[in-house]
């Protein structure tokens, strides 16, 4: 199926995973270790780190370690009276969906994430959603605009054009989806990696993984075949 302008739209592989790339790197650990009173972060070999962040964070105990750990991933972000609220909402499933602020859902994954591996009895396993998807370019624009990225509110429709119209994202976000305006698309869009570029005279193709919350991606599990969509990113 192509078009002679426009997008092609192929889901290729969905699956739920329980981390995000290059999220806890050596550099992050040995800054939380810091910021756990562990003297010996700088000293420590990388192979150990996330061992010795979790021993610390132990040993501060699970409410402040909790306050500590949000501290580092937020910063300022969070002042500490809602740090303190939602030290006890993350222990509830999928804390991240039920956080109204949407540039805080991928912070408070990774918070849940390293906090799960720590105290392990009192956190569910985060699950959230990774999708590779195939765009294919047909026409100037649309080939110069994947080559560019693709932007966030240009890739989040395109997916959005490979689920059915009951998708949580259609209906609450459908004018944005439809419109040329969709500055949630960088928060509900975790993290996008390109790759498989292909350039055929007037099309250009490539691979696409997108990871985000099961709330949004979720209608993209039983995605088949392809799916044309004429969507543009938002205008400057």
């Amino acid at each position: 199926m192509t078009t002679k302008h426009g997008f092609t739209v192929e889901v290729l592989e969905f699956e739920e995973v329980h981390t995000l790339p290059a999220t806890w790197t050596s550099e992050r650990y040995r800054a939380l270790l810091d910021l756990l009173d562990f003297d010996d972060g700088d000293s420590t070999p990388d192979s150990d780190l996330a061992e010795m962040a979790a021993m610390a964070a132990q040993d501060t105990g699970q409410r402040e370690a909790t306050n500590r750990v949000l501290s580092f991933v937020f910063g300022d972000r969070l002042s500490a009276g809602v740090r303190q609220n939602l030290i006890d909402d993350l222990t509830e499933d999928r804390p991240w969906e039920q956080f109204a602020d949407l540039d805080c859902q991928a912070r408070i994954f990774e918070t849940v994430e390293f906090l799960q591996k720590t105290f392990s009895g009192e956190f569910g396993i985060p699950d959230a959603a990774r999708v590779r998807v195939r765009l294919t370019a047909n026409g100037k624009h649309e080939c110069d605009w994947l080559r560019e990225g693709p932007k966030a509110s240009l890739l989040l429709r395109l997916l959005a054009a490979a689920m059915d119209d009951l998708a949580t994202l259609r209906r609450l976000y459908a004018e944005q989806v439809e419109g040329m305006k969709f500055p949630e698309a960088a928060a509900i869009i975790w993290i996008s990696e390109r790759h498989s570029e292909i350039e055929n005279g007037s099309t250009y193709s490539c691979e696409v993984d997108a990871y985000s919350s099961l709330q949004w991606f979720s209608p993209l599990r039983d995605s088949e075949g392809e799916y044309v969509s004429d969507a543009e990113p938002d205008l400057e």
